[in-house]
């Protein structure tokens, strides 16, 4: 899962310093929806809208495995103070995790949270 994460994590920081270096900005508004399918039949749907005006705000919208979980306590709490920069869903075994990177506001640096969803829906969250 690491070598994943890790590959996840150059692909970005490569797309991010290519649009920098040409002065590109983000839209104010943008909204993206994509799915999913692991080779062990599970999947999922995520949305990730972003507003960049007045501030830097970030919502999710995901189901994953049947379960909506956005709504669940513990990614309410692992995403609060944070923007969503990109997510990577990954296929591990029965479970799916979906690697966020995230801007943590508290710290003005970039951060990771891991959430783990196995097939019946139960979600966990590693910091």
């Amino acid at each position: 899962m690491q070598s994943k994460q890790i590959v996840a994590t150059a692909l970005l920081l490569a797309l991010t310093g290519a649009a920098a270096a040409t002065g590109i900005k983000g839209a104010v508004h943008s909204q993206t929806t994509f799915s999913y399918a692991c080779p062990g039949g599970l999947s999922g749907q995520i949305q990730i809208e972003k507003n960049r005006e007045p501030q830097f705000t970030s919502t999710l919208r995901a189901w994953v495995n049947g379960a909506q979980i956005d709504q669940d306590a513990a990614v309410q709490k692992s995403l609060a103070g944070k923007n969503i920069q990109y997510v990577e869903p990954l296929c591990e075994g029965d479970t799916t995790v979906l690697a966020f990177k995230v801007w943590v506001l508290s710290t003005q640096k970039e951060g990771t949270v891991n959430v783990l969803v196995d097939k019946s829906g139960k979600v966990s969250v590693e910091p």
